[in-house]
Formats: structure tokens, sequence, C-alpha cells
């Protein structure tokens, strides 16, 4: 049976199990960005606003929700049950967080959408999507990497220290420019950097050649990373 056939499986076995959480998450899908827009939206002055919350959603959602599912399937003995029937551990990972992905990319739509005549932004759709796609999956990667090369517990420090990392210690609300010159290349290093700051050209309409090659660069790393800490395990 090819890995296809065997993601194909597991992937409808979550979303069977997931059936009770279909009405919360249609909730939260709805209500949270209106209810973000009505709490915040007097405070929005720019699109930095926007692009920080979206790259909350791709990158320290994916990144959190994966490692801490790999940390668990490893604690609960799934990840190794699964991989003795040689199934891959990114497709059994995969096939567990893809539901919680999946949801995620309509909020950032309701969002953008609904921040459009507040902030005033030109979103290009394909870009976003295609942004959508790159820096979420080398969060997945980098949070897959992170479950399986360290021990169930460190997992759940890291992944938490790091989340506050990637988040506040980035230019993720603001523009990199605003950093004093010796502190954005070391911006440079973080992964948020590279999805906030393309968020931000492309949902005022443009695009910007250097941070869309920054997250091919990241997406790129994040695999060298994983398959070196799949081998030491």
């Amino acid at each position: 049976m090819s890995q296809i056939r065997k993601f194909l499986i597991l992937l409808e076995l979550t979303f069977r199990q997931s059936k009770g959480s279909i009405i919360s998450g249609l909730f939260y899908l709805i209500m949270f960005p209106i209810g973000f827009l009505v709490a915040f939206g007097s405070a929005f002055k720019d699109v930095y606003i926007i692009s920080g919350t979206v790259t909350m959603y791709i990158f320290v959602t994916a990144f959190l929700i994966t490692s801490q599912t790999v940390s668990f399937l490893k604690y609960s003995g799934q990840l190794t049950l699964l991989y003795t029937a040689k199934i891959r551990k990114w497709v059994i990972t995969l096939s567990s967080v893809l539901y919680e992905l999946i949801f995620n990319f309509p909020v950032i739509i309701l969002l953008v959408l609904l921040a459009e005549p507040i902030v005033h932004t030109v979103p290009n759709w394909p870009l976003l999507a295609l942004t959508y796609v790159i820096g979420g999956g080398y969060a997945f990667v980098f949070g897959l990497a992170l479950g399986t090369g360290v021990s169930v517990r460190t997992v759940n420090q890291l992944s938490q220290v790091f989340t506050w990392i990637f988040s506040f210690f980035a230019p993720t609300f603001f523009p990199i420019s605003l950093l004093p010159p010796f502190l954005r290349y070391l911006a440079l290093l973080e992964p948020t950097t590279m999805i906030s700051q393309e968020l931000d050209a492309v949902l005022s309409g443009g695009f910007s050649y250097q941070y869309f090659i920054g997250m091919v660069a990241f997406l790129i790393v994040s695999i060298i990373t994983y398959l070196i800490a799949a081998r030491r395990r």
C-alpha cells in the first residue's frame, strides 16, 4: 500500500474522530474574526496589525499544533505503532494536524475580508494562498523536527518558548526597518519575519521577492533539519 493511500486512510479516521468539534470549529471560524475586529478595530492604523495576526495563524499555530501532536503520538505509543506498519512519521503527523490547518485558512480569509474596509488593504489572494502554503509548510516541518528530535517533556517546554520568541521577539507586527541595523540581521534568522514582511506586501497588493525567497530558503532548511532529527531518533 502506497504512502498516499495510507495517508488518506489515516486522514479519514482523523476526520471521523473530529466530527464532535465541527460545530465549535465553525463557531470559532465565524465569531473570532468578528470579535477580534470589534475589540481592536479602532486600534488598527496600518496593515501590519493584520499581517502580524495572520502570521500567528500561519506559523505559530502550525508549529505549535504539529510539535504537540508529535509529542502526544510519541507519548501514547501511536507513533511507534504506526511507524512499524511502514507509515512514515510525517505522513502520520500530517494526517493528524491537517484538520486544524484546514480550519485556519478560512479564518484568515474572513479576517482579511472584514479588515479590508478598516485598514484599506488590497489583498493579492493567490499570493496570500501561496504564502500560507509555504509558510505553513515550513512551520509544519519545523514542528515535526522538534517533536521527532527531542523528548516529550522537552518538546512541551521548547514549543512554548519558541512560540513566544517567534511571536513577539521578531518584527511580526511592525516593519523590519524600525529595528536598529544590527538587529535586522538577527531578525532575518527568525522564520516569522519572512512571513510577516511578505504578508505586508501581499496585503497591500504587491509582492516581495526577497522575503519570498527567504520563505523558500526556510522551507529547505526545515526539511534538512527534519531529516537530521529523524536520523538521530
